[in-house]
């Protein structure tokens, strides 16, 4: 198997400069690219005690998935490899766990813009630093 990248996105990120430089990356090194969507449980109410609608599941999945697929268009195009998931969970977790369980080699974030997201939050990617043997970037 060769590299593996992983880039972890949200709503709106599929035209941003850190997917432009995790597509520039795979093909340079022949990589796979992952595309990682993630829902926060504890924002979207999953953890509350009333829990959190079906309706709002289905409309933060969908978003990913218009996501995920607007960047799988652009690896299409730039003949890089492309997986992608959407999942559900508190993002620091989820993210730890999908780079071990895909070896990921390099992961790329977006640089924390200060919007209170947090798939890409500083003290969040801080933590996954010092947690994982893997090079993080942020664009």
């Amino acid at each position: 198997m060769g590299e593996q990248i992983a880039i972890v996105v949200d709503e709106g990120d599929q035209g941003s400069s850190h997917v432009e430089r995790a597509i520039d990356s795979a093909r340079e090194h022949e990589a796979t690219l992952h595309g990682l969507y993630v829902i926060d449980a504890w924002r979207f109410g999953e953890y509350s005690v009333d829990g959190w609608s079906v309706l709002e599941r289905e409309k933060q999945e969908e978003k990913g998935k218009q996501v995920l697929e607007q960047i799988r268009q652009q690896c299409e195009r730039h003949g890089v490899e492309f997986e992608q998931e959407t999942t559900v969970g508190k993002p620091s977790e989820t993210i730890r766990d999908f780079v071990r369980d895909n070896d990921i080699d390099l992961l790329v974030f977006c640089e924390p813009r200060g919007e209170g997201k947090t798939h890409n939050s500083p003290q969040m990617i801080r933590d996954l630093q010092r947690e994982l043997s893997v090079e993080i970037e942020t664009v």
